[in-house]
């Protein structure tokens, strides 16, 4: 199936999936394609550096999950399998007959949700930042991050994403602010929140990595602060790499690196 709005490359479009309506933002042409999928609290955005380097070599779909900045606030039951079903439908929607999923955080777990469910229409799986793999999360970030009223609530939690805090920008904190207060988004993040990690992480999938039948790769940042980096006991042929001076935004902070491994 041909969706005609994904035919501009540099088109975004909006879906109605599982009756949500869905942003995805659109870049690059080329036989492979790429679809980004973004975790707690994060939008399209999160991938600005990522989706230059992979448009020139495919198709980039980037999307807004439901909660996110430019979809619906209806998150059903907040859950990886919701979500899951979502990126699925996306994928019937663009008309993809195999993707690269890229996932960060709880896109990760997403995306091995999905890989599970449908193995044959997944070419290959990113995890970057992974949720999913060590029981233990920052609550304190999952919690706080719906309670945020103003810039100056933003920051703290901002700066626990990476390692270098100077990447917090004002214009930076002032859109997360923006974000966390609009009508909508506190109950959907907490909704997410409750599914995903009830003081730990719901969704564990490490020792299933190996039986997926295609390429997977890990990507930390050295110094996350938000889940706990794990080098260590994957199943044979999972790619493991740790990236030093990156927090959890390690795709942004170490950009050129990541997408390096991304293509690799």
């Amino acid at each position: 199936m041909t969706n005609p709005a994904v035919e501009d490359p540099a088109a975004g479009f909006t879906a109605t999936l599982d009756g949500r309506r869905v942003y995805c933002a659109t870049s690059g042409r080329g036989e492979e394609a790429f679809l980004l999928v973004p975790g707690y609290a994060a939008d399209h955005t999160g991938w600005m550096l990522t989706r230059p380097a992979l448009a020139a070599k495919g198709r980039v779909f980037a999307p807004d999950l439901p909660g996110g900045l430019l979809s619906s606030r209806d998150v059903g039951t907040g859950d990886v399998a919701f979500f899951a079903g979502i990126v699925r439908a996306l994928i019937d929607h663009a008309g993809l007959e195999r993707v690269h999923l890229v996932g960060h955080s709880l896109g990760a777990a997403i995306s091995v949700a999905v890989a599970t469910a449908v193995p044959e229409r997944v070419s290959r799986l990113t995890l970057v930042a992974p949720a999913g793999i060590d029981p233990w999360i920052d609550m304190a970030f999952i919690a706080g991050f719906p309670l945020i009223g103003d810039e100056a609530a933003a920051r703290p939690l901002m700066e626990k994403l990476v390692a270098n805090p100077r990447m917090i920008s004002p214009e930076m904190l002032r859109l997360v602010a923006a974000y966390a207060t609009t009508p909508g988004v506190r109950s959907a993040l907490e909704t997410v929140a409750a599914a995903n990690f009830p003081g730990t992480q719901a969704y564990l999938y490490k020792d299933r990595l190996g039986d997926l039948g295609m390429p997977v790769r890990v990507i930390w940042g050295a110094e996350d602060a938000i889940v706990h980096p794990v080098a260590e006991g994957f199943p044979d042929g999972v790619a493991v790499h740790v990236v030093p001076k990156a927090g959890h935004l390690v795709h942004l902070e170490q950009a050129p690196a990541v997408n390096r491994l991304i293509l690799a």
